[in-house]
């Protein structure tokens, strides 16, 4: 099981870059930030147990913005 604090600190670390790459999809801060959230909701939930990656964090961010035509 994770510690919170771990957690804590994998967004304080990751959130500067991730949103810096979901701006460079979507070009719009507000919706940088709801995609920030809804890659990082996946890894910090409690029963997830799949590890934290940034390329995987990335994906997610590129895979779920409306225009993608993926999520």
């Amino acid at each position: 099981m994770r510690d919170r604090a771990d957690d804590t600190a994998y967004v304080t670390q990751r959130s500067p870059r991730l949103l810096r790459t979901a701006y460079l999809v979507c070009r719009d801060w507000a919706t940088a930030e709801d995609l920030l959230q809804t890659a990082l909701a996946p890894a910090l939930a409690p029963a997830t147990e799949h590890p934290r990656t940034l390329s995987k964090n990335e994906k997610v961010l590129v895979c779920r913005h409306p225009l993608s035509g993926i999520g």
